[in-house]
């Protein structure tokens, strides 16, 4: 984890709220949350009346993890943090869900499309919030399977 970072200060309480007001405000069905801020914005989404919150903070027993429609990760990370909980926790998204990051900037999405493609996933961008959540919001899709050689 690293130290507090200015641009991404806002409490992981608030970036939950910030990424349900996103979502249109009602619950988005199953959520997973990862990143340094996760158990405190798992509680948040709790208390805001999401009845299908799972905090991925160990990913060893992936039985254990049920697919989700939005994947939340909350808090600062470095670059190459960011791209490891991507590509740990980007597997649980289901397709056609959407993965809200809590960025530095806005120029951290083509890092996170990259850590998705590790794990055949797509993404677009579809959201840049100036807020101080500063979440960036993309669509996700399962990447179309190989062909084989014939």
């Amino acid at each position: 984890m690293t130290a507090s970072d200015p641009q991404t200060d806002a409490e992981p309480e608030a970036v939950a709220a910030r990424a349900l007001e996103l979502a249109g405000g009602a619950s988005p069905g199953r959520v997973t949350v990862a990143g340094p801020g996760a158990l405190a914005a798992m509680l948040g989404l709790c208390r805001a009346g999401c009845e299908e919150v799972q905090c991925a903070a160990d990913l060893n027993c992936a039985a254990s993890y049920e697919p989700c429609d939005l994947l939340l990760i909350v808090g600062a990370l470095a670059p190459a943090e960011l791209a490891e909980t991507v590509r740990r926790t980007g597997r649980l998204l289901r397709d056609g869900g959407r993965l809200a990051v809590q960025a530095r900037r806005p120029e951290d999405a083509p890092a996170i499309r990259t850590a998705l493609a590790a794990v055949r996933l797509e993404a677009e961008v579809t959201l840049v919030d100036r807020s101080p959540a500063r979440l960036l919001v993309l669509a996700v899709r399962r990447a179309p399977p190989l062909l084989e050689a014939g």
